[in-house]
């Protein structure tokens, strides 16, 4: 595949990390601008934990192999987004901020025309 894949918001993209595997959609810049506008003070300072936060729930869209202590399977909520270990929360934060074209097969169930959402 040769050009530019546009981003879309059906997209499904998928990450491993550490025996896990992440599902993900590229966040557009508009909407990183936004949440980035929504995080930071009138005086300039940017809350940037909770900008991680909002991307996270922005992007992920489900996991698979991410388990209890005794093993069992964590269902993907939203809520628990914030439960993942940090140095896990680092790398999907970095992942979901560098909206890089994305290598070929990894675009998924990407819908023929654009979304009018947003």
């Amino acid at each position: 595949m040769s050009g530019v894949v546009i981003i879309r918001e059906a997209e499904r993209l998928n990450k491993d990390i550490d025996g896990a595997t992440f599902y993900y959609k590229r966040v557009p810049a508009h909407i990183r601008n936004r949440m980035m506008t929504s995080c930071t003070s009138k005086r300039g300072s940017t809350d940037w934990g909770r900008y991680g936060q909002m991307l996270m729930e922005y992007a992920l869209l489900g996991w698979e192999n991410v388990i209890e202590q005794t093993g069992a399977a964590v269902p993907f909520t939203k809520d628990i987004i914030g439960y993942l270990p940090d140095r896990i929360q680092g790398e999907l934060i970095e992942l979901l901020g560098e909206n890089t074209e994305q290598m070929e097969g990894e675009l998924k169930n990407s819908p023929p025309t654009l979304s009018s959402s947003s």
